[in-house]
C-alpha cells in the first residue's frame, strides 16, 4: 500500500488538532501545495516564530545559545521558512556576502563555513556560488579521506603531544580532508537530488558513514590542526554518528537517502520509533526524543526538534511524534524504501 492508503487518516487527523506551523507543513510537505507561505497559516509577530527571529545575533556562528545562527536558523527552518520568506531572507542573505567566505585553512575557519552552508542549502540559497563552490569542496575532501584512509583514521604514528597521549587522535590533514561530520550529512540530505552523479556520490558517502566502523568514533577524540599545532575536540557529536542525544534528527536525515533501506542499524532504530505507535493510529515519543531545550545544540544534541506544540497541550507529544514519524515514512517512500506499519 502507499503511503497515503496506509497512513491517509492518520495525517488529516494529525492536521485537524495541529498547531498552524504543523497545519503548513503538512500542506506543503504531504499535499505538495507549492504556492502557499506559512504567513497564511500564523504571523512571525507570533511567539514561538518571533523569538527565533529576534534572539538571533550574527556575530555567533556556532555554539549551544539560541542566538546562534547554527540553533536560530535550524529552528526556524524546520519551522518552514526559508529564502522566499522576506524576513528570513533579510536576516540570513548576509552570509552570502563575499567576506564569509574567504579562504581560510585553519580549523576555525573551515568549522565556520562548514556549520553554515548546511542550512543555506536547506533554505534554498544552494545555487549561490559560495554555497554550491563549498558543497563541492566538501563532497570532494570527503572522499578524498575515505579513499586515502577507508576506517583506519586513527593516528598512532605520529608524535602527540604529552597531554593528548592517550586520546583519540585522527590522522587525515584537515586543511585537504575531512571525515562526513553531521552538518555534511544535513546538507547532503537538503541539497536537491537532481543530478545522477552527485546523487550517487552523496549516496556512497551515507553508506561508508552507516558502517559501524565509522559509527564506533568515539565520544572524545581531536582534530590535529596543523597550521596552528593545536588540537580541537571533534568526537561522535560532531561527526555523522547516530548518538542517543539526536536519534530522532538522525534518522529523519539518513531518511532521505536511498541506501538506507538495506542498513541494519537505521532499520532497527526505525523499528525502535515505529513501536511508539498508539492505539489510534499516532505515534508518542519519549519526551527525550523531541525536546525542546534552552540554549542546547541543535546539531550536537538535538534539543530543538519542538514543532510549535504549547507543552501545556496535553496531546503535544502525540502531535508532534506522529508528524516526524509520518514525515520519516513519507521520506523512505519516496526513495522506494519498504517499511511495514
Amino acid at each position: 500500500m502507499s503511503f497515503f492508503e496506509q497512513y491517509g487518516k492518520v495525517l488529516q487527523e494529525l492536521y485537524d488538532i495541529s498547531n498552524p506551523i504543523i497545519k503548513y507543513k503538512i500542506d506543503k510537505e504531504f499535499y505538495g501545495k507549492d504556492n502557499i507561505s506559512i504567513e497564511q497559516y500564523i504571523s512571525f509577530e507570533d511567539s514561538s516564530i518571533k523569538y527565533w527571529l529576534n534572539t538571533y545575533n550574527s556575530d555567533k556562528i556556532h555554539g549551544r545559545e539560541d542566538c546562534a545562527y547554527e540553533n536560530s536558523i535550524a529552528k526556524l527552518l524546520e519551522y518552514g521558512l526559508t529564502k522566499n520568506d522576506q524576513t528570513f531572507n533579510q536576516l540570513f542573505s548576509i552570509l552570502l556576502e563575499d567576506e564569509h567566505w574567504k579562504v581560510d585553512t585553519s580549523f576555525e575557519g573551515i568549522l565556520m563555513k562548514t556549520v553554515k552552508y548546511p542550512f543555506l542549502i536547506r533554505a534554498g540559497y544552494y545555487d549561490n556560488k559560495h554555497i554550491n563552490s563549498y558543497f563541492h569542496d566538501r563532497l570532494q575532501k570527503i572522499e578524498k579521506a575515505i579513499e586515502t584512509y577507508g576506517y583506519d583514521f586513527k593516528d598512532i604514528n605520529n608524535k602527540i603531544p604529552q597531554k593528548y597521549k592517550d586520546q583519540f587522535i585522527f590522522k587525515f590533514n584537515n586543511k585537504l580532508e575531512s571525515l562526513p561530520t553531521f552538518y555534511d550529512l544535513y546538507a547532503f540530505a537538503f541539497y536537491p537530488h537532481n543530478n545522477a552523479d552527485t546523487t550517487r556520490r552523496i549516496e556512497k558517502i551515507v553508506q561508508y558513514l552507516l558502517d559501524e566502523k565509522f559509527q564506533n568514533i568515539p565520544k572524545k577524540a581531536y582534530i590535529h590542526d596543523i597550521e596552528k599545532k593545536r588540537y580541537y575536540a571533534a568526537g561522535n557529536v560532531y561527526h555523522a554518528c547516530m548518538i542517543e542525544e539526536r536519534k530522532l534528527l538522525t534518522i529523519f536525515l539518513l531518511s532521505h537517502f536511498k541506501t538506507v533501506g538495506g542498513n541494519d542499524l537505521f532499520m532497527n532504530e526505525l523499528k525502535k520509533l515505529l513501536s511508539y505507535r498508539c492505539h489510534d493510529g499516532f505515534y508518542e515519543f519519549d519526551k527525550s526524543l523531541i525536546k525542546e531545550k534552552k540554549d542546547g545544540y541543535y546539531i550536537y544534541s538535538g534539543s530543538h526538534m519542538g514543532l510549535g506544540e504549547k507543552r501545556s497541550n496535553t496531546n503535544w507529544r502525540k502531535i508532534e511524534s506522529t508528524f516526524w514519524m509520518l514525515k520519516i515514512l513519507l521520506n523512505l517512500e519516496t526513495n522506494n524504501i519498504e517499511v511495514l506499519p
